[in-house]
């Protein structure tokens, strides 16, 4: 039986009622990431106004407000789009299941059970209607680790080494090393999903 894991779970549940109900759940989307933005950017102000060298702060927070933001955005897109291909799953969907679906669907192989394997088939359609170039997520990765890196050196040298510099650097480092990885495994990640998709299409029943 799989662990119960409630943030997963939560995540899985909103991404469902949302494919079963994309209006009302994108018009949801659309006030909590509005919302979570605003008080973010509002707790940033608060606590950065008056002091310039707590702009790196802002900065931070107003990322993290963005980040909440795109997540919330992209589920409302997905079932949108799940909803047009008419790819949505059950209301009743047990989130363990939609988990196990992902490693069988990464796998490229059937599990052996229905439920999950036909779980598995939709992500994988999702998949690979939704496939982007290799080079293209590589080119991206390399793009912005550049342009972190170039800030990182620009702001080392004028405004001397100290957190906010250091942080960029390890990160645009990171991205650029990144994308001599990001493009294999998302081809091996197609491969397996249109292995699975053939299995499933190919097997019993």
């Amino acid at each position: 039986m799989s662990t119960p894991r409630p943030l997963s779970d939560a995540l899985i549940r909103f991404q469902i009622r949302a494919q079963n109900d994309p209006r009302r759940y994108g018009r949801r989307a659309g006030l909590w990431g509005g919302l979570t933005f605003l008080l973010a950017m509002g707790a940033g102000f608060l606590v950065g106004v008056g002091d310039p060298d707590r702009l790196p702060l802002i900065l931070v927070v107003a990322l993290f407000a963005a980040l909440a933001v795109g997540l919330v955005v992209t589920i409302a897109v997905t079932a949108a789009a799940s909803v047009r291909h008419g790819r949505v799953l059950p209301p009743d969907t047990d989130p363990a299941d939609v988990r196990a679906a992902r490693s069988v669907r990464r796998s490229g192989e059937l599990s052996g059970r229905p439920t999950v394997d036909r779980i598995a088939r939709i992500q994988a359609d999702r998949t690979l209607e939704n496939a982007v170039s290799s080079g293209l997520l590589a080119g991206l990765f390399l793009f912005a680790g550049g342009i972190n890196v170039a800030n990182a050196i620009l702001q080392s040298l004028s405004g001397g080494l100290w957190w906010a510099p250091v942080v960029m650097l390890v990160g645009g480092l990171f991205m650029m090393v990144g994308a001599t990885f990001v493009g294999p495994v998302h081809k091996r990640g197609l491969r397996r999903a249109r292995a699975f998709v053939d299995a499933y299409d190919s097997g019993p029943g």
